[in-house]
């Protein structure tokens, strides 16, 4: 992780991973492949916590209520939050593999996944794959914004999108 700060992936070989993490090369093909295997399980293990964030503050009726104001409200979701801060803390990790399509899709799929109030999925796939795109633009700018600034502005995109679906009929449907 530390390396990213300096350099992209790409550019990070086996040699300088065991000489800042201190271990020897053997050790480091006991527990990986190579160096995209160990890039897999730290991709794996990052986006595995930001899953358990999302377990966490899931869509309660709290979210819902707080999500369903009006568009001119000051509170972010907390879900919302809680990735941003995610990616800050990871900001490196996410900034190299934002140059990957494929992360971005996997990202983006795994952010959909847990949008479950939208009866329909169109919707979902919508709003992921923007806040996706959002926080890479965000990520390019430097995260200059403060994490509250831009979940107030994602959440109010979610609220406008829901609307649309308010309007049709009532379909909150929780797991």
């Amino acid at each position: 992780m530390k390396l990213l700060v300096g350099s992209s992936f790409d550019t990070i070989t086996v040699g300088a991973i065991v000489r800042k993490a201190g271990v020897s090369r053997s050790s480091f093909y006991v527990h990986f492949l190579d160096k995209f295997d160990l890039m897999e399980q730290l991709t794996t293990k990052i986006l595995g916590e930001l899953e358990d964030h999302y377990e966490t503050t899931h869509w309660n009726d709290e979210n819902i209520q707080l999500l369903r104001t009006s568009c001119n409200n000051k509170v972010p979701l907390p879900t919302t939050v809680v990735i941003l801060e995610h990616i800050r803390k990871y900001e490196y990790f996410y900034r190299d593999r934002y140059r990957e399509p494929a992360f971005v899709v996997r990202l983006s799929e795994l952010l959909g996944s847990h949008l479950k109030i939208f009866k329909d999925e169109t919707f979902a796939i919508f709003l992921a794959y923007g806040t996706v795109g959002y926080i890479g633009r965000w990520l390019s700018e430097g995260l200059k914004s403060p994490v509250n600034e831009l979940a107030l502005r994602l959440t109010n995109v979610a609220r406008l999108s829901l609307q649309h679906v308010w309007l049709e009929e009532p379909f909150v449907e929780l797991e």
